[in-house]
């Protein structure tokens, strides 16, 4: 529970989740363009495939855009795709580097917490501590 929190908070204290759902609208609103103005491509559900496909660079092949404002919607939506996708990763990797220096926090507040109380430990809790200071592996 402690990580998705940390998530959460990443996404919104870097405006993410602002991006993400302005991404979907502009995925919404783009298919519905590109379904009224291309002949080839039938109703929104082929649209919003095209539209997935051009975003994740798939690029199937099944739907291409011939008109000349389907071109440039699609070349709209693939430079903007390829920048929200950056985006999240970023903040994924920053999710990933944020739960490590939390496990680490914890190590070290756990060990500082051991050698506070030395004196309530025991015998195998010492040995313990002992291999752990020896390796330095806290």
């Amino acid at each position: 529970m402690k990580k998705m929190k940390l998530f959460l908070q990443i996404l919104k204290t870097s405006g993410v989740d602002t991006l993400l759902w302005g991404f979907v609208a502009y995925l919404i609103v783009f298919a519905c363009i590109i379904s009224f103005f291309e002949p080839n491509i039938d109703g929104i559900y082929d649209s919003l495939w095209y539209c997935f496909a051009t975003v994740t660079t798939i690029g199937y092949g099944d739907f291409v855009a011939i008109t000349g404002i389907g071109r440039v919607l699609t070349v709209f939506l693939g430079i903007y795709g390829i920048v929200v996708i950056t985006i999240c990763t970023g903040v994924v990797l920053n999710y990933f580097a944020e739960v490590q220096k939390l496990k680490y926090n914890e190590s070290v507040t756990n060990f500082i917490y051991q050698l506070e109380h030395l004196d309530q430990l025991s015998k195998e809790e010492l040995k313990e501590l002992s291999k752990r200071v020896k390796k330095r592996k806290i």
